[in-house]
C-alpha cells in the first residue's frame, strides 16, 4: 500500500512551516517524511530524501501537537497530505500515524495463502485471476511500500475468530485483514474479513507498526506440489512406467508416420490452377506413372494438400516421389518460404487421373484467404498434422513438467496418490436453477452429478449410459458455474466446453445457453463448407426476431414514418425510372398503412398500377389475371403427401385458368384433367410429369418485366409523396407507442447488426466451445495462455488420450469428464498399432487401448477410498427408450460387472410416449428381418464390408416406413464404411438420395427433415458407421448386420473372420441404443446359430430371441 492509503494508528493533522519562515522545495502530495526532534537544539527536523527542514507549527495549536508528538516519542509514520500556496508553498499539512508499539523482526517472515483463501480473494477482487495475482493483490493491501528497504506492516495480536490463540496474528490493510496462524510449523492465512478505519484511540493502540521482510508465498495445493510433483513425475518417466511418456512416445511415432506417408506420396508439379465453385483446381505437369500416383491419391478417404512455390524441406530430407520419379535433396529449396503460410486445402474434391487434375476445397480462415501461386508444387499437408501434434506435445510437456495450472495432475494420470484441496462446500442448486428443472425434475444421481462435479477438489468423472441425460447435467452444471461466477467483473470464457469433435462440440453447445446466451462456438467444422463460428449467435437472433415479431406484428409508426421519410428523400435527390418508382410507391404504400388516410393510400396504389401498366403493357385488370393463373400453377401438388390433401382440387383450379391463355398442348390438357378427376387413396404415378408440366408453364408465364432506361419525373408524384408525409408526420405527432419503439429498435439491431450482436453477447458469454485440439486455437482469445476456471469434456471416452490432454492442461478449478467408457473408446492409427503390438508389452498396449475415461474411473475410484471425496458417479435412469430396450441395454451392457463394477438402467419415460404407430409393427419394439445366405453374401471391398442383398433390403424397409409416417426420423447404422456406400446407392436408386459432384451422398430435399408433435425440425434420415451415431437418437433405427459367411469360429482368429466388428461390445452399445421408439436389425439370422454366436455376439442372440417375443417380431 502506499503511505496515503495508511488508515491506523493514531491519527493527527496539522500545519508547519519552515523555521525561518522559506519556500518548501520538495513539495509532493503523498510523499513519506520523517520528522525527529533534537535533543541539542531543541527543535523538530523534517526529512524527505537528503534534504532536512527545521520547522514549527503554523498555529498554537499546530505547535502544541507537534510538541505532543516529540515528547510522547511513540513509533511514528508521516506523510504529506496538502501544501499552500501553490506556486511558492511556505506551508505543508502533515499527517502523522503513531503506534503504541514497533515491532522489529529480522528474519524472513513467510505466510502461505491456501486455494479457500484464493477463492476468497478472487470474490473479492475478480481481476486476481492466477495464484501469482492473488499474492500481489494481497502484498498492495497488506504491506506498505518499503523505506530504505525494510519491510512494513501493521499487525495486532490474535483477533476475532483467533483472539485467544497466542499463535495467531492479524495483518491489517486497506480494505481487508487476514487473521495469520502457524500451521505444522508455517505461517498461514486463515481468514479474510474487510475492514474500517480506526475510530478510537483504544482500538488505535491494539495495532502495532512491524518493520519485517514479509512475503506471501503460494501455499495452495498447486503451489505446495508443483516442485514435489515435477520431481516425482521425473521418477516415474525413469522407471519405464509413464504413462505421460508412453503416450508422449505414440505423439512421436504418429508425427513420423504421417511424414513418412508424405514422403510415400511426394508432390506434384502443378503448373497453373483456376478457381472454380469455390474450389481450387490444379493442372498438374505429365510425368512418367502419374496417373497411377493420382490414383492411389484418389483412395485416401481423407487427405489435406498444401501448395507452395518450393518443396518442402521435410520432404527432401531422404528421397521422395515425384510421380515415382525419385528427386534427391540437391533440388533448390527454399524453407523460409514454404513455411510462410501455404495454400492448405481441406480436402481433396475430385482427382481426375485423365485430365491431371486434383480439385481442392481450401481451409475456411477467419483471416484472409490464402492463395496458391500461380504455379508450384501441389502435396500432402503437413502444417497441419504439424500444428495437431504440436499441440498435443505442448499440452503433455506441460502436465509432466508440472507447470499447467493444476501442477497435480500428472500425478493423477499416473495414477498416483496426491494431495487433497479443501474447498468450502458448493451448494449444487440456486433458486433459479431449481426453477428451471421444476417441470423436468432431475434424477437423484443427476443431482449426485451436479454436486460432485462443482465439489470435486482436481477431477470428476460422470458416466452417462446411452439416454441418461448427461446434456441435461452439463447445462445445470455449466448454469451454476456462471453462477457462482457472476460475482466477478467479467465472466467471459470462465468455462470450457470441449469434446473430440466440431459434431459432439456442436450438439452440447446448442442445447447450452447460459442466461439466456449461447456458448460461443470455436473452430470450423470439417467437411462443411457452409460453417459458421457465428451459427450459435444467428440461432440465437432468429429465435428472438420471431418473438418480437409476434409481439410486434408491424413496425411502430414512427419508424415506418422514419423509413418513408428516408425513401422520399432519396427519390427527391435522384432521378428514377418508371420501374423504380413503381417500387418506391408500393414501399410506401406497404408502409404508410394506418398512418395516412384510406383516399391518400388509394392515390399511392393508382400511381404503381399506372407505372406497372406503362411498363407491362397489360391492362391493371389483366395483370391481375395473370398474377391469379401464376398462383394457380404455383398451387399444383407434385407430391405424394400433398396431392392426397387437395391435388385434385387444385389441378382443376390450374385447368380452368390456363385455358384463357391458350398455352397448353393436348396431352398437358389431359394431364391436369386426369389429375383433377383423380379420387384414387394410391398415390398417382404421372407426378413426375406434374412436376416438369408445373416448372414449363411458370417459365412461359411469368410476368417479364421490361427495363426502363430513360429517366422518369413526375411532379404529380412528389407532390403526393411530400403530401403523404404531412399527414403521417401529423399522426405521429398526436400518438407515440414507446414500448413499440424500442421493441422495434430492439427488432432492427437484431436483424441488422449481426456483428454488434456477436461482440456484445461475447462480454458476457461464460462459456467457450472448442474442439480438444482447436482449444488452443489462435481465434480463442489468449488461446495460447488461457486457464479457465473450470474444464467440461463431453464424449471423453471417445478422445484420444493426447488431445485431452490440451483442455485438461488448461484447468484451474476443477475438470469434469463426461462420457460412456462402454459405448466407443478413441481409435489408434491402425499401422502404429500394428506396429506397437510387437515392440510394447501387453500392460503398455493395454495402456494405450484403454480410453483415459475408464483409467481415471478405477483410478479415481482407488483415491475416493483414500480422502474420502467422491470423484465418480453413474447416471442410472435412461429417458430414450421404451422400458423392454432399456432393459435390454441395461442388461446386455452395463449389468455386466467389469474393472469399474456394473450399474442397473432403470427408464424414467412412459411407454406410451414412445409409440411409433407405425401399422405394421403395432405394439412391436423389436424387430429382425432375416436376409439369409442364400441371398447373397457378404463381399470384401479393400479393407472393409458390404452386403449388397442386405442393403437393398433396409432401403426398401425404409422407405416403406418414412411414406407411412412424416413425422419419424430414422438412422441407418451398419459396422462398416463399405455397406454405408452400398446402402446410399440403394436409397439413390429410390430417389432418396443423390450423389453430388464431388462423390458425396445427400438426402434429397424431400425426405431430409422432420417434424416432431411440438412442431421442431430435425434431421429426418441419416445413413453412416456408428462412429457417427454416438450422441445421437433417432426415433427407429435400422441396423445392418452385414456378415453373412459360411466360415468357422473355433478359434479366436476364425472367430474374428468370421464376425468381425460384431464382437466389440461396445460398437455394439452405440448402434443398439440410438432408437426412441423402434430398433429393427437387419441380417442372416443363421449367423447366430453356430455354438460360439452366445459368447462373441452375445447382444444379437439376445435380441433375436427378443424379437420373437410379445414385443418383437421376425420377418
Amino acid at each position: 500500500m502506499d503511505i496515503h492509503q495508511l488508515k491506523y494508528g493514531f491519527i493527527q493533522t496539522l500545519e508547519i512551516r519552515r523555521d525561518p519562515e522559506e519556500i518548501f522545495s520538495f513539495p509532493r502530495k503523498g510523499v513519506e517524511i520523517s520528522l525527529y526532534y533534537s535533543e541539542t537544539s531543541s527543535q523538530t527536523i523534517l526529512k524527505e530524501g537528503d534534504q532536512a527542514f527545521v520547522i514549527s507549527g503554523v498555529t498554537p495549536s499546530d505547535q502544541q501537537i507537534l510538541s505532543d508528538i516529540n515528547a510522547q516519542g511513540m513509533p511514528k509514520l508521516c506523510w504529506l497530505l496538502h501544501f499552500y500556496p501553490k506556486e511558492k508553498p511556505t506551508v505543508c499539512v502533515i499527517q502523522v500515524h503513531q503506534f503504541c508499539r514497533l515491532f522489529r523482526f529480522p528474519d524472513k517472515m513467510e505466510i502461505g495463502i491456501d486455494d479457500q483463501m484464493v477463492q476468497q480473494v478472487q470474490q473479492k477482487n475478480p481481476e486476481a485471476k492466477t495464484t501469482e495475482k492473488v499474492i500481489d493483490w494481497l502484498c498492495d493491501q497488506l504491506l506498505l511500500r518499503p523505506k530504505n528497504d525494510i519491510g512494513r506492516a501493521f499487525v495486532s495480536a490474535g483477533k476475532g475468530k483467533e483472539k485467544s490463540d497466542p499463535d495467531a496474528f492479524r495483518l491489517h490493510g486497506i480494505s481487508i485483514a487476514v487473521d495469520v496462524k502457524v500451521v505444522s510449523e508455517s505461517l498461514q492465512i486463515q481468514r479474510i474479513v474487510s475492514v474500517k478505519s480506526t475510530k478510537n484511540r483504544e482500538e488505535a493502540e491494539t495495532i502495532m507498526l512491524t518493520e519485517a521482510p514479509i512475503t506471501f508465498c503460494d501455499a495452495t495445493v498447486a503451489g505446495k506440489f508443483r516442485h514435489q510433483s515435477r520431481q516425482q513425475l521425473e521418477e516415474i518417466v525413469a522407471t519405464g512406467e509413464s504413462y505421460m511418456d508412453l503416450w508422449s512416445k505414440y505423439n512421436d511415432l504418429e508425427k513420423a508416420g504421417l511424414l513418412e506417408k508424405a514422403r510415400m506420396f511426394g508432390y506434384f508439379r502443378y503448373e497453373s490452377w483456376n478457381l472454380e465453385d469455390g474450389y481450387y483446381q490444379f493442372r498438374l505437369q505429365e510425368k512418367e506413372k502419374i496417373r497411377e500416383c493420382l490414383q492411389a491419391l484418389s483412395m485416401e478417404e481423407e487427405c489435406q494438400m498444401e501448395a507452395s512455390a518450393e518443396i518442402p524441406e521435410e520432404l527432401l530430407l531422404h528421397p521422395v516421389s515425384e510421380a515415382n520419379n525419385l528427386v534427391e535433396k540437391k533440388m533448390p529449396v527454399n524453407s523460409q518460404r514454404v513455411s510462410q503460410n501455404p495454400f492448405m486445402g481441406e480436402r481433396i474434391i475430385k482427382v481426375d487421373s485423365q485430365r491431371l487434375t486434383i480439385t481442392v476445397a481450401p481451409i475456411e480462415r477467419e483471416d484472409e484467404e490464402i492463395s496458391p501461386p500461380q504455379s508450384g508444387y501441389l502435396y500432402p499437408c503437413l502444417r497441419g498434422d504439424d500444428k495437431r501434434i504440436n499441440r498435443r506435445k505442448k499440452a503433455s510437456l506441460s502436465i509432466s513438467n508440472a507447470i499447467c495450472p493444476m501442477p497435480q495432475l500428472g500425478l493423477i494420470l499416473e495414477g498416483k496418490p496426491v494431495p487433497t484441496a479443501h474447498y468450502r462446500e458448493i451448494e449444487p442448486f440456486s433458486p433459479k436453477l431449481k426453477k428451471k428443472f421444476q417441470d423436468h425434475p432431475l434424477t437423484f444421481k443427476q443431482k449426485e452429478a451436479i454436486r460432485i462435479a462443482l465439489n470435486t477438489p482436481d477431477i470428476a468423472l460422470i458416466q452417462g449410459p446411452p439416454g441418461t441425460g448427461k446434456t441435461t447435467v452439463i447445462t445445470a452444471l455449466m448454469t451454476r458455474l456462471a453462477e457462482l461466477a457472476n460475482s466477478q467483473e467479467s465472466i467471459s470464457g470462465l468455462i470450457l466446453l470441449t469434446s473430440y469433435q466440431h459434431d459432439a462440440v456442436e450438439n452440447a453447445a446448442e442445447r447450452t445457453e447460459i442466461y439466456g446466451i449461447p456458448a460461443k462456438k470455436f473452430g470450423q467444422k470439417r467437411k462443411n463448407q457452409n460453417f459458421d463460428d457465428n451459427q450459435s449467435t444467428y440461432n440465437w437472433a432468429k429465435e428472438r426476431i420471431d418473438k418480437v415479431r409476434l409481439c410486434l406484428p408491424q413496425l411502430p409508426e414512427n419508424v415506418r414514418y422514419k423509413q418513408m421519410e428516408a425513401l422520399v428523400q432519396a427519390y427527391s435527390l435522384k432521378q428514377e425510372n418508371a420501374s423504380q418508382t413503381a417500387k418506391l410507391l408500393k414501399k410506401i404504400y406497404d408502409l404508410s398503412d394506418n398512418l395516412v388516410p384510406g383516399e391518400l393510400r388509394d392515390k399511392l396504389r393508382q400511381e404503381q398500377i399506372k407505372l406497372e401498366y406503362m411498363l407491362d403493357g397489360s391492362s391493371p385488370d389483366e395483370q391481375t389475371d395473370r398474377e391469379l393463373i401464376i398462383k394457380s400453377v404455383r398451387g399444383i401438388r407434385t407430391e405424394p403427401v400433398s396431392f392426397g390433401d387437395d391435388g385434385s382440387i387444385k389441378a382443376r383450379k390450374a385447368l380452368i385458368r390456363l385455358t384463357t391463355l391458350d398455352i397448353l398442348q393436348t396431352n398437358e390438357v389431359n394431364l391436369l384433367q386426369k389429375a383433377a378427376d383423380w379420387v384414387e387413396k394410391e398415390t398417382p404415378p404421372f407426378l413426375k410429369e406434374l412436376e416438369k408440366l408445373q416448372e414449363r408453364l411458370l417459365e412461359n408465364i411469368t410476368v417479364v418485366q421490361h427495363t426502363q432506361t430513360e429517366s422518369f419525373s413526375n411532379v404529380d408524384i412528389q407532390k403526393l409523396l411530400m403530401e403523404v408525409l404531412e399527414s403521417a408526420a401529423g399522426k405521429i405527432a398526436r400518438t407515440q407507442d414507446a414500448t413499440g419503439n424500442v421493441l422495434s429498435e430492439y427488432l432492427q439491431d437484431l436483424e441488422n447488426d449481426p456483428y454488434g450482436i456477436e461482440d456484445t453477447l461475447n462480454q458476457y458469454r461464460a462459456v467457450f466451445a472448442a474442439t480438444c485440439q482447436q482449444v488452443q486455437s489462435e481465434y480463442i482469445p489468449e488461446g495460447e495462455s488461457r486457464a479457465y476456471d473450470a474444464v467440461l469434456v463431453d464424449e471423453a471416452a471417445r478422445a484420444n488420450p493426447l488431445d485431452l490432454f490440451i483442455p485438461m492442461s488448461k484447468a484451474k478449478r476443477r475438470i469434469v469428464l463426461v462420457g460412456d467408457h462402454r459405448q466407443l473408446p478413441h481409435m489408434l492409427e491402425p499401422t502404429l498399432e500394428k506396429e506397437l503390438e510387437t515392440s510394447l508389452s501387453e500392460r503398455a498396449q493395454k495402456a494405450l487401448r484403454e480410453s483415459l475415461f475408464q483409467r481415471l474411473f478405477k483410478q479415481l475410484r482407488e483415491q475416493e477410498q483414500r480422502d474420502g471425496i467422491q470423484r465418480t458417479i453413474t447416471l442410472d435412469v435412461q429417458y430414450r427408450m421404451p422400458k423392454i430396450l432399456g432393459n435390454f441395454i441395461s442388461e446386455q451392457f452395463y449389468e455386466i460387472p467389469d474393472e469399474t463394477g456394473s450399474v442397473k438402467i432403470d427408464t424414467g419415460v412412459d411407454d406410451k410416449d414412445c409409440q411409433h404407430n407405425l401399422p405394421e409393427y403395432i405394439g412391436k419394439v423389436a424387430i429382425w428381418i432375416d436376409v439369409p445366405y442364400s441371398q447373397g453374401a457378404e463381399e470384401s471391398r479393400g479393407n472393409s464390408k458390404a452386403r449388397r442383398a442386405e442393403a437393398r433390403r433396409i432401403a426398401e424397409e425404409v422407405k416403406n416406413l418414412m411414406e407411412q409416417n412424416k413425422y419419424l426420423s430414422f438412422g441407418i447404422i451398419t459396422f462398416y464404411t463399405a455397406q454405408k456406400e452400398a446402402i446410399q446407392e440403394e436409397l439413390r436408386r429410390m430417389d432418396i438420395m443423390e450423389r453430388t459432384d464431388e462423390g458425396e451422398y445427400v438426402v434429397l430435399p424431400k425426405w431430409k427433415s422432420s417434424q416432431n408433435s411440438s412442431g421442431s425440425k430435425g434431421e429426418r434420415l441419416r445413413v453412416g458407421t456408428v462412429d457417427a451415431f454416438q450422441g445421437r437418437e433417432f426415433d427407429v433405427v435400422l441396423l445392418s448386420m452385414t456378415r453373412s459367411n459360411p466360415y468357422y469360429d473355433k478359434t479366436e482368429k476364425e472367430r474374428r473372420k468370421k464376425y468381425g466388428h460384431l464382437m466389440l461390445m461396445n460398437r455394439l452399445c452405440v448402434a443398439m441404443s440410438r432408437q426412441k421408439r423402434l430398433l429393427i436389425v437387419v441380417g442372416d439370422a443363421r449367423m447366430l446359430k453356430s455354438p460360439a454366436a452366445k459368447d462373441v455376439i452375445k447382444p444379437l442372440v439376445a435380441f433375436h430371441e427378443l424379437c420373437e417375443g410379445t414385443y418383437g417380431c421376425c420377418i
